[in-house]
């Protein structure tokens, strides 16, 4: 959101860019509205797999990945290897000449990415201390020292995030999971009933794939016999006749899918997570639930629409076999339909609780004067929690306000300040902080985010909230203050000055 600002406001005027001074950190419906890398890779993600599925083989799609890993984010590598070695492997029996046409498309694109990104981003991030392998170091033909391996000034931003996250596990300072997360926590929140059909239709997939293998390995020679094999009958019996057949993917999907979920599993042996990392998937989620669904429908051209993947020569009968169990299943789904939409509604009203920080700044400046500081004052500097400045506080808010009245209003949002501490708050006439109390500040008014959701019939919505930011002023500046003259009747320091109704916002 910062970028986006400095971008249309500052254009080439790069050094007010706001990453040189608060350089801070690079369910669906949150994240939607924030410009973050994960949410520009995944439309160039959802392209590969709508590639893959598009192919007779299931493969493809490779020079979306490499080119965004190599731009956008590089945990993308770890969905780009899994989906080139299944190519490489089923291209191998072609030759030398196939595997490189699977190989070269995603090398060039990642080639041409990364130079791309260099040149853009060096210019844009130069000067930013603390990079690794010498990124960001003043080159020596511009009269630097050239520190931290040869620094030749060059930056390539998905590196230095590759080596932050995942060499130096640093990410883990903003918090761990355990192994399970995504799969037991945040996948199933993310994807609702459409994750639990996936999950079901890739056991099943899984559980038939090894039982052909091993009917493959133990059973082989009955087949090839003189027309005995109750092994190999049975595998050739029409899958539409057993209930889970709509559970059993076409190769073709399942070949497109399977190096999301490997994705999701090497992602999970990193400490930090979030369902953000995971977003690739979610479309294959979708995709394998739909197969599914279309398939146990019995719609005529859908992948799986009873067909599976058994060596049936015969055609399969129509799923599901009765009326009754078409009329349950239909209901069924119906059901799970309304299941989704109502979480999603749930997760849309959660979303909304989710910025209290952009909440408390509109407050602040929507405040009449008189509510915010004395007559006397010429300057409100308001400094930002890293928790407002993470939920909602952006450029374009603090742009909305910059003078009132002959007031003249500035915003930092300096990590280095500690209300808790009493520390470095002299500069400061207002305060949007996480901490209720504040020695030396009154407090002005509290703002509610989100608390979880309220279970039960009772009034109030299903949305909890509750007090998680604070608005403060400095007591020689607060309303009514002469200059910082102590006052008849004033709260002591850290307490709530009583404000007259209708002045001060309650959020």
């Amino acid at each position: 959101m910062q970028a986006t600002h400095d971008i249309l406001v500052h254009g080439r005027d790069l050094a007010r860019y706001d990453h040189h001074t608060f350089p801070g950190v690079f369910h669906t419906l949150y994240y939607a509205s924030r410009p973050l890398a994960n949410t520009a890779a995944l439309p160039l993600t959802a392209a590969a797999l709508a590639a893959r599925l598009r192919s007779r083989d299931g493969g493809g799609g490779l020079a979306a990945l490499a080119a965004a890993a190599a731009v956008v984010r590089c945990d993308l590598a770890a969905l780009l290897a899994p989906a080139a070695v299944m190519d490489v492997v089923a291209a191998a029996p072609r030759g030398l000449a196939a595997v490189v046409g699977v190989l070269a498309p995603p090398a060039v694109a990642g080639v041409a990415a990364i130079a791309a990104s260099v040149v853009v981003d060096t210019p844009l991030w130069a000067g930013r201390e603390g990079l690794p392998l010498g990124m960001g170091a003043t080159p020596a033909w511009k009269g630097g020292e050239g520190e931290g391996g040869g620094g030749a000034g060059w930056i390539y931003p998905e590196l230095a995030v590759f080596w932050f996250n995942v060499a130096e596990n640093k990410s883990a300072a903003w918090g761990v999971s355990p192994w399970w997360w995504y799969a037991a926590n945040a996948l199933p929140r993310g994807a609702g009933v459409a994750y639990v059909i996936a999950v079901a239709a890739l056991v099943v997939t899984a559980a038939v794939a090894v039982g052909r293998a091993a009917t493959a390995v133990w059973g082989g020679s009955a087949g090839r016999g003189g027309g005995g094999g109750g092994k190999a009958a049975a595998v050739a019996r029409p899958a539409s006749a057993r209930w889970w057949a709509p559970l059993l993917l076409p190769r073709r999907v399942a070949t497109a899918v399977t190096p999301f979920f490997i994705f999701v599993a090497l992602y999970s042996a990193l400490p930090h997570k979030e369902l953000r990392f995971v977003f690739p998937v979610l479309p294959a989620i979708n995709v394998v639930a739909g197969v599914v669904v279309a398939a146990a429908l019995g719609i005529d051209g859908a992948p799986g629409g009873g067909v599976a993947v058994a060596a049936a020569a015969s055609p399969p009968a129509s799923l599901p076999p009765s009326r009754w169990a078409r009329a349950a299943l239909v209901a069924a789904l119906a059901a799970a339909a309304a299941v989704t939409v109502a979480a999603t509604a749930l997760h849309a009203a959660a979303a909304a609780a989710n910025y209290p920080g952009g909440a408390a700044l509109a407050a602040l400046q929507a405040a009449p004067a008189g509510a915010v500081a004395s007559p006397a004052t010429r300057s409100v500097t308001v400094w930002v929690c890293p928790a407002a400045a993470m939920t909602g506080v952006t450029l374009w808010g603090e742009r909305s306000l910059r003078s009132r009245g002959g007031v003249t209003w500035r915003y930092s949002r300096d990590e280095g300040v500690s209300p808790a501490a009493g520390r470095g708050l002299a500069p400061y006439t207002h305060l949007i902080a996480d901490v209720p109390d504040v020695g030396g500040y009154d407090r002005l008014f509290g703002v509610r985010g989100y608390a979880g959701v309220r279970l039960g019939w009772g009034g109030g919505g299903w949305i909890r909230t509750k007090e998680v930011l604070w608005v403060h002023v400095r007591h020689d500046v607060a309303p009514g203050s002469r200059g910082g003259e102590e006052r008849e009747g004033d709260a002591p320091a850290g307490g709530t000055r009583p404000v007259p109704e209708g002045q001060a916002p309650v959020v």
